[in-house]
Formats: structure tokens, sequence, C-alpha cells
């Protein structure tokens, strides 16, 4: 197993940013504070917008971070995924898929978790853009969000790109579901996403009723329609 100097298993976050300068600033402040042997890949896609500023800042006053640029998508036909695979050229050992839109939990990195190297996902809540955040924690409980990719650099050969979510490795191998939370900020619709999520859901045989209550507490259609088009 590859160590750093201190003797910690290598952990790498690998995140991508195309034009999110109005939520790095919340998803960044939680990275400052992680101990300084977790490496930070960012992955600047493209922006036009104050993004790669922001990055230089936090890359002066948060040490061992990498900063590549992209310029091309040249792997799948999802940008999102290309960014991911691209900034793992750079990971170590244990990579961290974690996106510009998330305010992570510090407790995702504790060592106990990569036990047995299982691929891992981690619950995610929504932001809480109408009707409160208690709301939110219960429905999220209920629909069962999961992000953040946890897996070893050696495993990722085995993911089928470019599955929008719930990302699977091949059938030997499946994720651990962890239900330690983060937050997801992006409160814009995006109804192709919300099609692609309730189409795979499909694929995955998740119970229509809990896809029921997602796309309407939630207020998206669109899972349930890609969920129904998947039948």
């Amino acid at each position: 197993m590859k160590r750093n100097g201190d003797g910690m298993m290598s952990q790498t976050i690998v995140m991508p940013i195309h034009n999110e300068e109005k939520l790095l600033l919340y998803s960044l402040r939680p990275l400052l504070d992680l101990p300084q042997y977790i490496r930070i890949i960012i992955v600047l896609d493209r922006c036009t917008d104050r993004s790669e500023q922001i990055i230089k800042w936090f890359a002066r006053h948060r040490q061992n971070v990498k900063i590549v640029h992209k310029n091309a998508v040249f792997k799948t036909a999802n940008p999102a995924w290309d960014a991911y695979l691209f900034g793992s050229e750079y990971a170590d050992h244990f990579l961290y898929w974690i996106g510009a839109d998330i305010v992570i939990n510090p407790e995702m990195f504790d060592v106990r978790y990569l036990s047995g190297f299982t691929p891992l996902k981690f619950q995610y809540i929504d932001y809480p853009n109408h009707l409160g955040f208690a709301y939110f924690k219960l429905l999220s409980k209920l629909t069962k969000h999961y992000c953040c990719e946890v897996f070893e650099k050696s495993q990722l050969a085995l993911y089928d790109f470019p599955r929008e979510e719930l990302i699977g490795l091949s059938r030997k191998q499946n994720f651990r579901l962890i239900n330690l939370s983060v937050m997801h900020m992006r409160k814009t619709k995006n109804n192709l996403r919300e099609y692609t999520q309730g189409f795979n859901r499909r694929l995955q045989k998740e119970s229509f009723v809990r896809v029921v209550l997602h796309s309407i507490l939630f207020w998206k259609p669109y899972v349930l329609i890609g969920y129904l088009y998947g039948r």
C-alpha cells in the first residue's frame, strides 16, 4: 500500500471546475482545513469566469494543490467525466471524485472507510432552496442520493463511462454506500440531467415508488419521465 512520508495512505481529491465562481467560495472552504497529506488536483476545464483566479488564491493558502488545465474533450461524450479522468492521471493511490458544487464532510477522509479497498459513495443532501433544510434532509434519506466516488486508482479502468449518475463498476465489484452526508449546492434545473438520472435508475432497477417520491418531492418531473422511458 502506498503511503506518504507521514505514514498515511496516499489520498487525492480530483475536483473539475467549469465556470463555478459562485460556488467555489463554499466548496473550497472545508478543503483548507484538511490534512496536508491529502493532495488536491484542480482541473480547470475551459473556464471563462473568475474560477481560475479563485483557485490560484486557494493554492496560495493551501499546500499540496496541483492545478491542471484541460482544453479539449477526448475520452467520453460527457465533459464532466472527461475532466475527472484527466485529473485522475495525476492522482495517487486513493481517488476522491468531488464536484465543485459539493461541500464535503471532513469525516469522509477517515482512513477506516478505506479498509478492504471497496469503492465508496457518500450520501448527499440538496441545498435547501425551498421548504427548508430539515425537509430536504428527510427526503434525501428516503430517496438515497449518493455522490463523491472513492476508489483505488487501479480500479479506474473498471468504470462504465459516461453514465451520468449511479456510476457502477463492473458486475464483479459494486460500490459500498456510506450514510455520511455531504451538501450539494447546485440549485439550477437541468432537464437533461434529471432525465438521465431517471433513465439510469430504471437500468439499476430502483424502486418505482422511490423514483416517484424523488420526482415529486424534489420537483424533478424529468426524473420520472426518464425512468418511465427506460421501462
